[in-house]
């Protein structure tokens, strides 16, 4: 099976959808900061009969779009937890391969910063 992720990563646009959310959101109380736990990658992969590490490239994909969420509600701050110690338990080339997607990830999303 394909990797969901091969194809690149795209210019983002947020849905109608993302919009609406986002101006729903901006009508409360604006959050100094947000945080998003990238969790569920492996199960989520592992249920669709995917590779795991196609599952953890299809959960980055959620990262596309986050810094135009921010802004779009007015946030300053962002955190993304990727990586717990407990993580480190998994086999190296899973390690790897995660370092390696964080690695790719994290510098796709600072050049959107």
């Amino acid at each position: 099976m394909e990797n969901p992720a091969a194809q690149g990563r795209k210019h983002y646009e947020m849905s109608f959808y993302e919009i609406l959310a986002t101006s729903v959101a901006r009508m409360g109380p604006t959050p100094n900061h947000m945080a998003i736990i990238m969790d569920g990658n492996r199960r989520f992969a592992r249920a669709k009969g995917l590779k795991v590490m196609h599952g953890h490239e299809a959960g980055s994909t959620i990262l596309d779009g986050v810094e135009e969420w921010r802004k779009a509600i007015g946030c300053k701050e962002l955190t993304i937890y990727v990586f717990s110690s407990e993580n480190f338990k998994r086999t190296k080339d899973e390690v790897d391969n995660l370092m390696e997607l964080i690695f790719r990830r994290s510098e796709d999303t600072m050049n959107d910063v």
